[in-house]
């Protein structure tokens, strides 16, 4: 009876110090993990913010295709961009669906404003949220959504790309547009 009751406690502390280890290393590895993520979805914003999604050459010097799923939607083609002060990546979720590593990343924009076909300038003051979500791919995460986020950039690139429009064909509200964002910039 002595000898069942030392192998089962024997048991118990072997169990209890793989639990243990486990959690060690599951831990950075989540981490690890989270770190990636938050990485990649980094990534995307700032190469949008900088103009990445303004158009077809803009995306494949982006780099982006590298980190999303490719796909017709993810193909740049607004006409209206979205006017970024600042943004904030509130949260990043991780999760199995199915045998699938899926992760959600959750940003908050600070919007001043909007132009709408490189005609006008719309102010505004706003916060818009939206829901990025990853899936492993082997090793690498990649971005599945949003494939419809039109452009969010800011001020300072929507008047450099803008000024690449000048003297082109029916761009003749270009220059105002540029002295508007000129003087929103301004005052920030």
């Amino acid at each position: 009876m002595k000898k069942l009751l030392l192998i089962l406690v024997g048991v118990l502390i072997l169990v209890g110090i793989v639990t243990l280890l486990k959690s060690r290393f599951d831990g950075p590895n989540k981490e690890t993990e989270i770190s990636t993520i938050r990485g990649i979805v980094e990534t995307y914003i700032k190469a949008d913010m900088s103009g990445a999604n303004l158009g077809t050459d803009n995306f494949a010097e982006s780099g982006l295709e590298k980190i999303l799923i490719a796909g017709e939607e993810s193909a740049p083609g607004w006409d209206t961009v979205s006017l970024v002060k600042n943004y904030k990546l509130t949260s990043v979720e991780t999760k199995k669906v199915k045998g699938q590593d899926l992760a959600i990343a959750s940003v908050t924009y600070e919007i001043v404003g909007e132009v709408p076909g490189s005609v006008e300038v719309v102010q505004q003051k706003e916060t818009e949220k939206y829901v990025f979500r990853l899936v492993k791919q082997g090793k690498d995460w990649k971005l599945i959504q949003p494939f419809d986020l039109r452009p969010h950039v800011s001020i300072e690139t929507v008047i450099k790309h803008l000024k690449t429009l000048l003297g082109q064909e029916h761009q003749e509200k270009v220059p105002e547009v540029i002295r508007q964002l000129e003087k929103m910039k301004g005052n920030e």
